[in-house]
């Protein structure tokens, strides 16, 4: 998802020609979006999931795939590592260019990494 622009840099993704994640949000309008959604669930929310360790990443005997944004500004693409340190057999997928929506940046990209194709 497109977040406007930082000195003169493109924030998100989206090639501009109206397809998915081609969309700008200036910036008054994305600080409108944060404050609403700071006023919303996600501060009730937030103390059940802050403090939380995830552990027994062993015991995971099922696939995992952690696939990770090189634009994502809400999980930092250096904690894809720290991801993958808990999940041992976990195979770790850079999504290139995708923010944290990489559905909505690139779906293409998105449906390869989950299927490994």
């Amino acid at each position: 998802m497109a977040l406007g622009r930082r000195g003169g840099e493109r924030v998100g993704g989206g090639d501009g020609d109206g397809a998915a994640g081609s969309a700008y949000l200036g910036g008054d309008a994305a600080a409108a979006g944060l404050r609403a959604m700071a006023a919303s669930d996600f501060d009730r929310a937030l103390p059940h999931v802050t403090g939380h360790d995830f552990g027994d990443g062993g015991a995971i005997e099922v696939p995992v795939t952690i696939a990770w944004g090189t634009r994502d500004r809400l999980l930092w693409p250096w904690q894809a590592d720290r991801a993958v340190a808990a999940i041992p057999l976990a195979r770790k997928v850079v999504l290139q260019g995708c923010g944290h929506i990489p559905t909505y940046d690139d779906p293409a990209q998105t449906v390869a990494a989950i299927t490994g194709s």
